[in-house]
């Protein structure tokens, strides 16, 4: 979506994962939530996109993210897909964090999507075509994990188009162009849609800057 953007692709571990972790740095294999986010830090990243659940409350997470945060780095989540509140298991429950729920491609708010606190904005979590390497077929999917990395890749575009802006100023414009009806905030889309010609058109130093989340 952001043509000059680098993409630096990073493996998790978890109860649920195929694998245990395959990517190492030197001997340090990348294997905890805090460790990946501070190689991305360290690998330049400017805009870090999980999706996947985040249940661990360690200091470790909390000092990453607050790593990022003072950095410059935004960090974008999937809401999850209970169909319920699901605040408490993502990394959008941290102050800071972008937590992006998934809307349907007519705009409504998709009912697998979960919703909480923790959102900011919403994209679209469906259809998407993808292969499947058990069957070789084509399958139709869905989900918030879907939606974070297009908003992700909007962010990453508004920050390509205003460079001199700084994180926390396209946050800003992230927050105040969402499609909500006046901007304002739901526990289910956060403060809209992401708008992404308003991203991109909407001067960011017109903004404090200040972290709106």
């Amino acid at each position: 979506m952001a043509p000059d953007a680098t993409l630096y692709l990073y493996q998790a571990s978890d109860d649920n994962s195929l694998s245990g972790g395959t990517c190492v740095v030197g001997d340090k294999r990348l294997d905890s939530y805090a460790i990946l986010i501070n190689q991305a830090i360290d690998d330049g990243a400017q805009i870090i996109s999980i999706s996947m659940s985040a249940p661990d409350p360690s200091d470790d997470v909390k000092w990453a993210i607050a790593r990022a945060m003072s950095q410059g780095v935004i960090i974008v989540n999937s809401a999850g897909n209970t169909g319920a509140d699901n605040n408490a298991n993502q990394l959008s429950r941290w102050s800071g964090v972008v937590g992006v729920s998934a809307i349907k491609s007519d705009g409504s708010f998709a009912d697998y999507s979960s919703w909480g606190n923790g959102v900011t904005t919403a994209a679209i979590g469906e259809p998407f075509t993808r292969r499947d390497y058990e069957t070789g077929q084509n399958t139709t999917t869905y989900g918030t994990s879907y939606a974070a990395p297009l908003a992700a890749g909007m962010l990453a575009l508004a920050r390509q188009k205003w460079p001199d802006a700084t994180a926390n100023q396209i946050l800003q414009v992230l927050t105040h162009t969402g499609l909500n009806p006046n901007h304002e905030w739901n526990k289910y889309t956060g403060y809209g849609a992401v708008n992404p010609s308003a991203l991109v058109n909407t001067d960011p130093s017109q903004y404090p800057d200040e972290n709106p989340l």
